[in-house]
């Protein structure tokens, strides 16, 4: 799957408006989060801001901050969310053992090319030098793929789940003591 099977939206985040409510009260906690741990839930439903909260956020990053944002849609499959991620993390330059064009390619129609993607995104995303990178993913299905990678994530490298209802994933896992940010305050519109 090459990346012009995917609205290049999909890979871009939303801009901030100036005129959009900064929410001060979870913007300190967010950017906690943000700066060290591995995933970070942002879980509110549709309209309350978790686009917008998040990249209020992204802007206040440090410089060199490495940044890659997925929105999923309900109909994407594992393939389409791997040629997004791919796409988004791009212009880091990761070094893939593997090219990650191949890795998408082998999705769906060769028996254990999941592992194989989940297996090469972590090595090429430990091989990129950068002090923290983080990666958005919106609304996504594929949670195998998630769950998978959370075991495997780099120390620089944190997700960031935007949901709209908690996510299917096993955040209490006796296996994941401090990769989990503490649920973030609710979300209220204004």
């Amino acid at each position: 799957m090459s990346s012009g099977d995917f609205a290049r939206t999909k890979i871009k985040p939303p801009r901030t408006r100036a005129a959009q409510l900064a929410r001060e009260c979870l913007a300190g906690p967010l950017a906690a989060d943000l700066a060290g741990m591995p995933v970070t839930p942002l879980c509110a439903p549709a309209g309350f801001g978790k686009s917008v909260l998040l990249t209020h956020q992204w802007a206040r990053l440090p410089a060199g901050t490495a940044l890659a944002w997925i929105a999923a849609d309900a109909d994407d499959d594992l393939p389409r969310f791997a040629a997004c991620l791919a796409a988004a993390l791009d212009p880091h330059d990761l070094p893939w053992r593997v090219s990650p064009e191949a890795l998408v390619a082998e999705l769906g129609s060769r028996p254990g090319a999941e592992r194989n993607f989940v297996a090469e995104l972590p090595n090429a995303l430990a091989g990129t030098p950068v002090q923290r990178g983080l990666i958005a993913i919106g609304d996504t299905r594929v949670f195998s793929v998630i769950e998978s990678l959370v075991e495997r994530l780099p120390p620089a490298w944190g997700l960031v789940l935007l949901a709209r209802q908690d996510p299917p994933l096993p955040l209490a896992r006796p296996r994941w003591p401090g990769r989990m940010a503490p649920g973030q305050p609710a979300l209220h519109r204004r």
